[in-house]
């Protein structure tokens, strides 16, 4: 995805998986990147991505892994505004999403 003017690559992550609260979404194998700006996730050959903005975030947590599981970052969200943009889920009783990181 193309950076929006004044907005600057800080890290960028490949194999990575998406979590609705603890719920593992559809949403795997896919990059993620962060910028000033926003948070960006990206499946393999896909054309478009998902973009959280990063005036969104409350606090970030951290997940260690397990014997079994990959380590995760937590991250908690503020009430998205009125104005949000539909996106590929309308709704989540959850206040935070996981991103999950292959071994």
């Amino acid at each position: 995805p193309a950076l929006c003017p004044g907005e600057t690559l800080i890290a960028s992550q490949t194999c990575t998986k998406l979590y609705d609260g603890d719920a593992p979404t559809d949403f795997k194998d896919g990059d993620v990147k962060l910028t000033s700006h926003r948070l960006l996730w990206k499946a393999k050959n896909a054309t478009s991505c998902l973009s959280l903005d990063l005036s969104l975030l409350v606090f970030i947590e951290e997940e260690a892994g397990t014997l079994m599981g990959s380590p995760k970052v937590i991250l908690f969200l503020s009430a998205a505004p009125a104005t949000k943009k539909s996106g590929p889920v309308q709704m989540s009783r959850n206040n935070f999403v996981k991103i999950s990181f292959k071994k």
